[in-house]
C-alpha cells in the first residue's frame, strides 16, 4: 500500500486484511495488478469504497482473462501461452494470480458494493489525471482498467 514509481512505502499492510486507514479518508485508490493475486476481490472493493470518501475514484488495473482465452481459441495463443497469461499454472501458488477476471465479473463485483459510473478505460485514458498509466500503455487488451466513483 502506498507504493508508487515515485513514492516511498507509506504502509505495509496485507491488503488481504481490514485495511490500516479510517472510513472516507482517500479521494483516489489506484491499483495495478493487484487484485488478482489476493484472496478475495469483493474484500478488495470493499476495502476500497470504505476508504474513499464520498464522490472519490478507484482505477483496478487487472489482467483480461478473455484476451488470453479468446487468444487462444482463435490460435493467435498457443495454449502455454494462454495458460501462462492466465497465470493458471500458479493459481495456488502463495504469488500467483488467486482469480481469472474479466469486464463482467469486475463490473459485478464493484457494482455489489456501491460504486457508480463504471467504466473500462484505455491505459492512458482515465476521469481523474492522477491515474493514467502510461508505463502499461503495451497492455492495453491483456489488461482491463476498471474505474469507479463513490457515491
Amino acid at each position: 500500500m502506498g507504493l508508487g514509481r515515485k513514492t516511498a512505502v507509506d504502509h505495509i499492510a496485507d491488503a488481504n486484511d481490514p485495511w490500516p486507514f479510517e472510513d472516507e479518508s482517500f479521494d483516489v485508490v489506484y491499483s495495478s495488478h493487484v487484485v488478482e493475486h489476493l484472496e478475495s476481490g469483493l474484500h478488495y472493493f470493499k476495502e476500497v469504497y470504505r476508504v474513499l470518501k464520498p464522490g472519490g475514484w478507484t482505477r483496478a488495473a487487472i489482467p483480461n482473462a478473455v484476451h488470453f482465452i479468446k487468444g487462444y481459441l482463435d490460435g493467435r495463443l498457443g495454449l502455454d501461452a494462454c495458460i501462462r497469461g492466465l497465470r493458471a499454472d500458479r493459481l495456488e501458488a502463495p504469488n500467483g494470480h488467486r482469480h481469472p477476471y474479466d469486464a463482467q465479473k469486475i463490473e459485478g463485483i464493484m457494482a455489489s458494493v456501491g460504486f457508480v459510473n463504471i467504466r473500462f478505460m484505455r491505459p492512458c485514458k482515465s476521469r481523474v489525471k492522477e491515474m493514467r498509466d502510461p508505463y502499461f500503455s503495451n497492455r492495453r487488451n491483456r489488461t482491463l482498467y476498471a474505474e469507479g466513483q463513490k457515491p
